[in-house]
């Protein structure tokens, strides 16, 4: 009878086993070394730790804890952005559509972030055809767009990592206040100087009113060759007043729907330059708004819900785990993935492009982005994403081992209490020892 019992017993346990061993093999680990030594750390012992380690050549797991459990990726995020734009957008970045009726030229915009953004490389052309045109110019109102985010926090409005989305950016939907070596404070746009009162008094540099564009500085507190990004408040009625300003010509609303079939496109940068900073910079409003972009190409809409449903549908059905996505950039504290649907991405990119381009558009271990004080080795060894929020910290990527192999890998921390300092250097340790293992 005991025979019998010990038997029973053993039959279920194995059944136990096998039925976890089939949810994606979430429980095996290879590399014993690296598990203990994530599973010992003093370091990750009181919050909320994942780790996922794979090898493609081999389409092997080599370590997994915690990687079928969900966290919050903040900027890990970016990179199911990149690879929804890698598979939708094409080389340059459509910035306007427009059509002639008569002597009037009607346009409409595309999303582009980088019109008039004197941080990226943008094209002039778009630019110079409103202004050239010798006859009535109309911006035609099309679609309202959330101008934020599901799940952002609300009190982060006036910081430039928060900008608004909108159909038509310009100049990253921000202001930018610098005072120069003399001490002359300059604005830009130009057109929100009369917007701008000083107030030595102030506590902060800079501040803004929640629902109107309405600045207040404290220019003692800028010092020289400094520089302000606060955002402004986007609107239909704001855009013409801005792009009157700088084309030195009337820019109207026309409410009619004009632009249909018949029109002409005008692109503007290259979608490698834009994602190379999104990805490097961590550039929050680059990656909304070429995420809106992907949702006009997917369905006629730039609400990027659309354009998330259909990559989860058509690009990223093969993930691990179901994906709670919600926003393109990562701000979002709804975003909720696992470690190892992070990596399945990642070698989803790696499939799509060379490990040349991979390596020129993530952020290089002490060397560039975000990561250009951590990670440090020459060559580089870490190629990847940090995804921060208060209390969380992220890095998902490709790791170059001694033997020249690629590995991808996400790490991923969540709950944290104080600074997340310590925590990267002991992700440092651990990511040099995998290095040095393989």
């Amino acid at each position: 009878m005991r025979l019998l019992l010990n038997i029973s017993i053993l039959v279920s346990i194995l059944y136990v086993a096998g039925c976890g061993t089939t949810n994606q093999l979430h429980l095996v680990s290879t590399d014993r070394q690296i598990f203990n030594e994530i599973t010992s750390s003093e370091v990750f012992y009181n919050h909320h730790t994942g780790f996922a380690l794979y090898d493609p050549e081999k389409d092997k797991w080599l370590c997994q804890y915690n990687s079928d459990k969900y966290f919050t990726p903040a900027s890990n995020t970016k990179i199911l952005t990149l690879l929804t734009c890698l598979h939708v957008l094409a080389d340059s970045i459509e910035t306007l559509r427009f059509a002639i009726k008569g002597d009037s030229l009607i346009f409409k915009g595309m999303g582009d972030p980088s019109f008039l953004f004197t941080d990226v490389p943008f094209s002039r052309r778009p630019f110079e055809i409103l202004q050239q045109h010798q006859g009535p110019v109309f911006f035609q109102v099309g679609e309202e767009v959330h101008h934020f985010g599901p799940g952002w926090a609300w009190d982060d409005y006036p910081y430039a990592y928060q900008v608004e989305k909108s159909v038509l950016p310009l100049y990253g939907n921000r202001v930018k206040i610098y005072k120069d070596r003399f001490g002359d404070v300059s604005v830009l746009p130009d057109y929100f100087s009369d917007y701008i009162e000083i107030d030595s008094a102030l506590q902060t540099i800079v501040s803004r009113e929640p629902v109107a564009n309405a600045f207040v500085l404290n220019d003692s507190q800028l010092y020289p060759n400094d520089t302000l990004e606060i955002p402004f408040i986007v609107s239909d009625y704001e855009i013409t007043r801005l792009l009157s300003d700088v084309v030195d010509k009337s820019v109207d609303l026309l409410y009619d729907d004009i632009i249909r079939e018949d029109y002409v496109s005008v692109n503007g940068s290259s979608r490698d330059t834009l994602l190379k900073r999104m990805m490097q910079e961590s550039d929050n409003f680059i990656a909304e708004q070429l995420l809106m972009q992907c949702a006009f190409y997917m369905r006629g809409t730039f609400e990027t819900d659309s354009a998330i449903a259909v990559a989860q549908q058509m690009i990223m059905g093969g993930v691990p785990d179901p994906l709670q996505w919600v926003d393109g950039s990562g701000l979002s504290r709804y975003n909720l993935f696992t470690p190892r649907s992070i990596v399945w991405v990642l070698g989803q990119l790696q499939q799509l492009q060379s490990m040349d381009y991979l390596t020129e558009i993530f952020p290089a271990g002490g060397q560039s982005g975000t990561i250009a004080e951590w990670y440090a080795s020459d060559p580089p060894f870490i190629y990847a994403k940090t995804g921060s929020l208060y209390n969380q910290h992220c890095l998902s990527g490709f790791l170059r081992a001694d033997s020249g192999k690629w590995l991808i890998f996400s790490f991923m921390h969540n709950n944290f209490t104080g600074e997340s300092a310590e925590i990267k250097r002991e992700m440092e340790r651990i990511l040099l020892r995998i290095m040095r293992k393989y």
